[in-house]
């Protein structure tokens, strides 16, 4: 549901869940009697980082859950066996077996994560416009505010050429890496 879900509205719902009347969220601790006035969540900096955090990870979590299950599914049964014949327990499975076997698949997760996180605008937008006090300005949403709003196409630009470095250079890391480790400590 929550990857199908647009991610302006669901921007929207997750600031109608923490609106400071009328949200679900003070309502709940309010009756639960944890706080006795109604908190504006959005209005703290920090809490709103975390806020648009918490939204953009459960937008990501199906598509998470999606390509590690079919990864799962795909493992050869064979080597957990094996491991259960010489004794392995779960813990020694898991580290050995799984976790190694799951790196060709999260690596290209998170980096497709990493560049959808990059971009992330949507949630920012409809939830804070980057405020308070600039608290929730990503660098995506500060080349939207220089382009867009102060029209300063100088420094939009400038900072979308730095953001495609950091961007990039993420990528590359694990590239450069599978090659290093290929090209030094391969056994020959």
């Amino acid at each position: 549901m929550p990857w199908a879900v647009p991610s302006v509205v669901s921007g929207v719902l997750w600031g109608q869940m923490f609106h400071a009347d009328t949200g679900f969220l003070n309502a709940l601790l309010f009756k639960v009697g944890i706080i006795s006035n109604y908190k504006i969540w959005l209005a703290d900096p920090v809490v709103s980082l975390h806020i648009i955090a918490i939204a953009e990870i459960w937008k990501a979590i199906p598509f998470m859950t999606l390509f590690f299950l079919s990864g799962l599914q795909s493992l050869p049964s064979e080597c957990f066996e094996a491991a259960s014949v010489d004794g392995a327990n779960i813990f020694q499975k898991f580290y050995y077996i799984l976790v190694p076997l799951m790196i060709p698949i999260a690596i290209p997760l998170f980096l497709v994560q990493f560049v959808l996180a990059m971009k992330s605008f949507d949630t920012i937008f409809v939830l804070t416009r980057g405020g308070p006090g600039g608290g929730t300005t990503t660098l995506n949403y500060f080349i939207y505010q220089e382009a867009f709003e102060t029209f300063n196409l100088g420094r939009a630009s400038a900072a979308a050429y730095i953001l495609l470095v950091i961007t990039v250079a993420i990528v590359l890391i694990p590239i450069i890496s599978k090659y290093i480790i290929h090209k030094f400590w391969s056994i020959k």
